[in-house]
């Protein structure tokens, strides 16, 4: 996977050897099994439900609900179609999934898609105890973002959620 770490420092995260999939639940598309978060006065299965929803919040508030975990919706169950649905033709497979009528709200990608995914991230982490527990565990390690084929990204606003977490 890319990861380096000293031998020294290996007892330092043997507790996140225990954690099944502790990898992926740092993911944004992680779907923790019947423990959405509260954000927005809405219940949230992944960090990408609520950042794909939030492109719809201000012009379709009601496409936005469809990606809430209290929708039972296809779009709230299924992170691969919300992606689609927030995409810029919102298709999956070819198929067109999101109305034309619909369009992404032209202020979503100024300054606020930053603080949505910040927003998202902080309540994921911090609402549901397995999680922070997890991010937690990962004490000061530098936090990548691995994607097949491309260089790893840093993860700094996972690690300012990390900073913001821990106990004083």
């Amino acid at each position: 996977s890319g990861e380096k770490i000293i031998k020294e420092d290996i007892p330092r995260f043997s507790n996140l050897h225990a954690i099944k999939n502790w990898r992926r639940k740092l993911y944004n598309s992680w779907i923790q099994d019947n423990e959405p978060f509260e954000l927005d006065n809405n219940r949230w299965n992944s960090v990408t439900h609520y950042y794909q929803a939030s492109k719809f919040k201000e012009n379709n508030p009601d496409y936005y609900s469809s990606f809430t975990a209290g929708s039972g919706s296809a779009l709230s169950k299924n992170v691969d179609l919300a992606k689609a649905a927030g995409s810029t033709n919102g298709k999956h497979n070819g198929k067109i999934i999101r109305p034309k009528e619909i369009t992404i709200d032209p202020t979503f990608y100024g300054k606020r898609k930053d603080k949505v995914l910040e927003e998202a991230l902080y309540a994921k982490f911090s609402q549901i105890p397995e999680m922070k527990y997890l991010l937690l565990e990962t004490k000061d390690a530098l936090l990548h973002h691995y994607k097949k084929g491309s260089k790893p990204i840093i993860n700094e606003q996972l690690m300012l959620i990390r900073e913001n977490l821990k106990p004083i």
